[in-house]
């Protein structure tokens, strides 16, 4: 669901950005900023507060059918995805992420989830949108363009972010 049909979903179709906080996440206390302001005032379209490291059974396949879709769109930032072992199963945290839906609703970013949906990894290998995000920000989006948010007092389970 939030590796694709949430941004197509009719409660969003008025929203320029959206903020996700997953039900067992929390802000430990006020927040130093607006993270939607900051991105829409500094031109960015991805922000994240933390990156990890998936399972190999969770990603069976992901990094070539992404690539195999992804390879036949023009994006401008592919070779910054680099090989299977420079991607390294790496994945944002999508327990908290901000972002343009412009991202999510464009063209390519449609494509690249419409053949990963064909494939049957997001139920045979559980597939999950941290990969998925992470491998299409990286794919579509200028560095200038994602924000990592230190400063957000947050906790998710073994996650805290505190400054």
């Amino acid at each position: 669901f939030f590796s694709g049909p949430v941004y197509t979903h009719r409660a969003m179709q008025s929203l320029d950005f959206y903020m996700r906080l997953d039900v067992d996440s929390f802000f430990i206390a006020p927040l130093p900023i607006d993270p939607i302001r900051h991105l829409a005032d500094n031109h960015q379209s991805y922000g994240y507060l933390a990156t990890g490291r998936e399972e190999r059974k969770f990603v069976v396949g992901l990094w070539e059918t992404f690539m195999e879709a992804a390879s036949k769109l023009e994006l401008r930032n592919l070779d910054a995805v680099g090989s299977q072992e420079a991607w390294g199963r790496t994945f944002f945290y999508t327990n908290f992420e901000v972002s343009a839906m412009t991202v999510w609703r464009s063209q390519q970013y449609l494509s690249i989830y419409s053949a990963l949906d064909e494939s049957g990894g997001f139920f045979r290998h559980r597939w999950g949108d941290g990969p998925v995000h992470y491998l299409a920000v990286r794919a579509m989006l200028d560095e200038s363009q994602v924000v990592r948010f230190s400063s957000i007092p947050y906790w998710h389970q073994t996650l805290v972010v505190s400054e």
